[in-house]
């Protein structure tokens, strides 16, 4: 059922995703997978219970605090989603080098969005060049944070009005992805 209810979610049928991820909560209450699907197929005040409840359960797994985050910022409640993100990064920060089972990567790139929309360029970057330093091209969505966090970094560079730098990290993002738009 929970691998029903990601392959459900991958194709935007979330009503039918989150019964899917129901189902194998109720089956098995404290796996923290079925939990984190649950989570990842909801949206809203669902999605903050499921991810908390992953959390109870693997505290290590540094994608509910990304996941938690998301609705904070969908919220405009920005400054919950960095203390979340927090202490997602120091999760994030003891995996790096490790062979995780489920390493953490993008919680150093949705820092640098938030700081990004609260006009904090410098930050933004900062965040961006961190997540650059942990996304592995060889690693599970590696590539793409590296990707977004080149974007993001050229971003806060426009933002600055340093067009020459912010060319750079674009060009930085399209040698990843050259057909990327």
């Amino acid at each position: 059922h929970a691998a029903l209810s990601l392959a459900l979610v991958s194709a935007w049928r979330t009503v039918d995703a989150v019964a899917a991820a129901q189902r194998a909560v109720a089956l098995e209450p404290s796996n923290w997978r079925h939990l984190f699907r649950l989570g990842h197929a909801c949206w809203g005040d669902a999605r903050l219970k499921a991810a908390s409840r992953t959390l109870s359960l693997y505290p290590e797994f540094a994608f509910g605090h990304f996941a938690t985050a998301m609705v904070h910022v969908a919220r405009g409640h920005l400054a919950r989603a960095e203390a979340v993100l927090h202490e997602g990064v120091s999760i994030q920060q003891r995996q790096a080098g490790q062979l995780a089972r489920f390493p953490a990567l993008g919680l150093h790139w949705l820092l640098g969005a938030i700081r990004l929309a609260q006009e904090d360029a410098a930050g933004a970057r900062e965040a961006f060049d961190r997540e650059l330093r942990l996304a592995d091209p060889h690693r599970l969505y590696g590539r793409e944070y590296a990707m977004h966090a080149h974007y993001g970094r050229g971003a806060a560079w426009l933002r600055e009005g340093r067009a020459d730098e912010a060319v750079d990290a674009f060009a930085s993002a399209l040698a990843l992805y050259p057909d990327h738009a």
